[in-house]
């Protein structure tokens, strides 16, 4: 009877510490955001719901993968490239199509927004995806800050 009680117990907190621990989800969120900051990128959730593509979910909590340049990009205003729902990419009229666009093709799926600024290159991504994916994601990204440099 003691032997039950002390199970019973022993069930009772083993409950309580399954319901702390982060889910399969959040160790991977985690894992990316470990693995960008090894990369030398910052990551920090997307306040500006506004500025989110029209495709985008408002509910899923996207994320902003920015990496930072070391010396001022050779633009003047921010460049923002969008993937829209039927899988295009609406580019400014001012690129160079064929370049940019072999690199999106390469962004992991759940990208949905590039912004170039003058000082980052930044990704709008809804993590999702495996673990090379960051590495994939910072490989074009960098090929991006290349092309503007």
């Amino acid at each position: 009877m003691i032997w039950l009680i002390v199970l019973l117990i022993l069930a009772v907190i083993a409950g309580n510490l399954m319901w702390l621990m982060p889910s399969k989800r959040e160790r991977q969120q985690m894992a990316f955001r470990q693995a960008a900051f090894t990369k030398k990128m910052n990551v920090s959730e997307c306040k500006d719901l506004e500025k989110l593509p029209d495709a985008c979910d408002p509910e899923v909590h996207w994320m902003e993968y920015v990496l930072p340049t070391e010396r001022s990009l050779n633009i003047h205003v921010p460049i923002v490239l969008q993937h829209k729902t039927n899988h295009v990419w609406l580019l400014p009229d001012a690129l160079n199509h064929q370049a940019i666009a072999g690199l999106l093709e390469q962004l992991p799926s759940g990208v949905v927004q590039i912004t170039i600024r003058q000082m980052s290159v930044v990704a709008l991504w809804d993590e999702r995806g495996d673990k090379n994916t960051v590495d994939q994601l910072h490989a074009v990204l960098t090929s991006l800050r290349d092309t503007y440099l």
